[in-house]
């Protein structure tokens, strides 16, 4: 089964609505702090990362790489 972390406002709550639609990945991590998903990175390796670039602060491409 695929995981993922999902840094963002909405797709969290798309992802509740519809999880039928989504088999078989499982949302391991969802929210919009992007302190708290790098904490939850620290400790697991998700499959997929979902993350809203505007929640990646000024230099997106960078916080990526870390």
């Amino acid at each position: 089964m695929a995981t993922v972390a999902i840094l963002d406002e909405y797709l969290p709550t798309q992802w509740r609505e519809r999880p039928e639609d989504l088999q078989p990945v499982e949302v391991a991590w969802a929210g919009t702090d992007l302190g708290a998903l790098r904490a939850f990175l620290a400790n697991e390796r998700p499959t997929i990362l979902a993350l809203d670039v505007e929640l990646l602060g000024e230099e997106p491409l960078a916080e990526v790489a870390r």
